[in-house]
């Protein structure tokens, strides 16, 4: 296949699945509060933001990617220690992580990723140790370690 065909090709591609991440966020749109709308908020990353904009419609969002289609979600936890999560500059805590887990399943996902960090400033093996315990007893179908 020539070079030009392959550029075309993906070029094609590219625009197929930015036409579907668009019109996911067209669903989803309604959801945020007014000072959000001018974000590009990809729906990729919504489940990775607890702030204010989004906690009070969180389960709004998760049966929209229900309705849509959408059958599997990585939520990044990163760490079950809420100290650790600040220093890192998460704006969630383990709670709210366990919040958002639990109402994904109650909605009827069936396919949840969690992701977790390694080697994180003053993360200790005790804390590695204490958070892959707490993601293993929620039996996710996939851990990821970073």
């Amino acid at each position: 296949m020539a070079i030009n065909e392959l550029q075309k090709q993906t070029n094609i591609n590219i625009q197929e699945k930015a036409n579907l991440i668009w019109e996911i966020a067209t669903h989803l749109v309604g959801f945020y509060k007014p000072h959000e709308y001018g974000k590009v908020i990809l729906p990729m990353t919504v489940l990775k933001r607890f702030d204010d904009a989004l906690a009070p419609t969180k389960e709004k969002v998760l049966e929209t990617y229900k309705k849509l289609g959408i059958n599997r979600l990585s939520i990044g936890l990163q760490t079950a220690d809420n100290e650790l999560l600040s220093l890192i500059g998460r704006i969630h805590t383990y709670e709210e992580f366990l919040d958002t887990y639990n109402m994904a399943r109650e909605i009827g996902f069936t396919n949840i990723n969690v992701d977790l960090m390694l080697a994180l400033p003053t993360q200790t093996e005790k804390m590695l140790v204490d958070s892959l315990l707490k993601v293993i007893n929620l039996n996710p179908n996939h851990i990821s370690l970073y």
